[in-house]
């Protein structure tokens, strides 16, 4: 059966605020989707108004691709006047990067995705929509028919106040490989989807979930 195990906040100077996005709790021992999904809208109810996102698939290689994704200027962060004069090794870097600069960066991502001058329409990216044989149908239709073929062991859980379960995209903006799609092209899809009734609830290095 599966179990949350929250986190613990070990820097007592860290803020929750901060600490629930960052890592709020671990889903483990998951043995099917429904489990999960049991999981998933138990922490809803616990965290609510606050949204709940799931890491689904290779989350250290998902942070990875997401720190390179917010690279892209309509989502990068100038944190110089926040950090200025604080010495890397300084304690204080560490606490003023995790207590400032990381709600700084979550609103700007929140900013920018619902900026009407970046949303963006499916014929922008069409291509990468594409089937091109009859295997990558097959193989769509395979993953959404066995959704814990690529579920890790542990999915790990972020948690923020934002307003819509689409800008939860915001908690890890991801997209980076150019054959992906980029975060703006993500939040279209989850726009889209979210308009059919599709829950967004997270994703990871490969995948986009929704119930």
């Amino acid at each position: 059966m599966a179990k949350i195990k929250l986190t613990t906040r070990q820097d007592q100077q860290l803020d929750l605020a901060v600490h629930q996005l960052q890592h709020y709790a671990d889903i483990v021992e998951i043995h099917s989707w429904a489990e999960l999904l049991e999981c998933y809208l138990s922490l809803k109810q616990d965290v609510y108004p606050k949204k709940v996102f799931l890491i689904l698939d290779d989350a250290a290689q998902a942070k990875y691709t997401s720190m390179h994704a917010v690279e892209d200027d309509r989502l990068y962060v100038d944190f110089s006047d926040d950090l200025n004069g604080i010495e890397v090794g300084d304690p204080s870097w560490e606490q003023t990067y995790q207590n400032v600069c990381v709600p700084k960066q979550l609103r700007h991502y929140l900013q920018q995705l619902s900026d009407p001058a970046h949303q963006l329409r499916f014929e922008n990216f069409a291509e990468k929509m594409q089937h091109y044989d009859e295997s990558d149908l097959e193989a769509i239709i395979y993953f959404n028919q066995n959704l814990l073929i690529s579920m890790e062991s542990v999915i790990e859980v972020k948690v923020a106040d934002v307003e819509t379960e689409a800008l939860k995209l915001a908690m890890l903006p991801n997209g980076y490989f150019s054959c992906d799609f980029d975060p703006f092209e993500n939040f279209a899809i989850i726009g889209k989807m979210q308009h059919y009734g599709f829950e967004f609830i997270g994703l990871g290095a490969a995948l986009l979930g929704w119930i």
